[in-house]
């Protein structure tokens, strides 16, 4: 399943006697056929005009590349793809738009410096990062990263915590021999 549409769709019912009605409502979830990618199922959610709703929207990086990754090689980190909004049916974005452009290394933008639009309350925290820039990896501490070198110390002490811990759990004292003692080591 996927997350729903902000966009309002009226529905016009019919009814007994030829009677019809419209209907507001909005995609709350929608179904597709895994290999054929045709929709299966949709779940509509009536709303009110004149009360408020909560639905995701869209967030859009704008700007082009951010002068950090153009001049710097940073990474753009994309943190949140859509935020949870709370307005009027009539009120809710297409979009939330975040110009990216001028973010340098370490910079980034937050919740809580976006302006969603007159009415829209943002819903999510205030301190969850949008985007940002991030330094780049050098080549040869991705190497090690990946090798596993300069963390032979932190697995090291890991083990030795871990390792003490199913005695303790199996219902030994400390006065059991240590791990590796002769007549130790037996699982």
């Amino acid at each position: 399943a996927q997350g729903g549409s902000t966009a309002l769709i009226t529905l016009h019912l019919t009814g007994e006697g030829g009677k019809t009605e419209d209907r507001i409502t909005v995609i709350q979830d929608f179904q597709r056929d895994p290999i054929t990618w045709h929709i299966l199922h949709v779940d509509l959610f009536e709303v009110s005009m004149s009360k408020a709703v909560k639905v995701k929207v869209h967030v859009n990086i704008t700007g082009g590349t951010p002068i950090g990754v153009k001049r710097d090689k940073g990474i753009l980190h994309h943190g949140a793809r859509e935020l949870h909004v709370e307005c009027l049916p009539g009120d809710i974005p297409d979009q939330i738009e975040v110009d990216a452009s001028n973010l340098e290394i370490n910079q980034g933008i937050h919740v809580r410096e976006l302006d969603p639009g007159a009415g829209v309350k943002i819903l999510d925290d205030p301190e969850l990062m949008i985007v940002n820039v991030a330094i780049p990896i050098s080549e040869e501490k991705l190497a090690a990263m990946l090798t596993g070198e300069g963390v032979v110390e932190a697995d090291a002490t890991t083990t030795t915590a871990t390792a003490a811990a199913p005695v303790a759990e199996k219902g030994k004292t400390d006065d059991a021999p240590a791990a590796g003692k002769s007549g130790e080591g037996k699982k």
